[in-house]
């Protein structure tokens, strides 16, 4: 279940930034995603980088970069099996609830980087 997040975006250097305010433990980066993680290993924070082009690219071109100005609204889930992560989050555009999956981790290399 997704949980309602902070949500941040630098327009000039095209950085979403979706975070719960939470301890960060350890962060993992793959491609352009950074994830943060709390102490007891949730999922806490997701860093997007390139942002706009990501989005589009997964909307079919149907996602205007200004919506990255206005939102107001998001929501991070993550859903933990035994061998993977599942990252996802949600966003609230125009009054509408959008969601957007972000990154699917294998755990074993999930379970390396995050510090026990």
């Amino acid at each position: 279940m997704a949980k309602e997040v902070k949500i941040d975006y630098d327009f000039n250097e095209d950085i979403l930034w979706l975070h719960s305010g939470d301890k960060i433990k350890d962060s993992l980066a793959i491609d352009r995603f950074i994830v943060d993680f709390s102490p007891d290993n949730k999922v806490i924070g997701l860093e997007i980088h390139g942002a706009y082009d990501y989005l589009k690219g997964i909307t079919n071109g149907k996602f205007a970069r200004s919506y990255l100005k206005n939102m107001k609204k998001a929501g991070l889930g993550s859903y933990i099996s035994n061998d993977v992560i599942i990252v996802y989050f949600y966003l609230w555009i125009n009054s509408k609830e959008e969601r957007i999956p972000a990154l699917n981790l294998p755990k074993a290399i999930a379970s390396k980087s995050v510090k026990n």
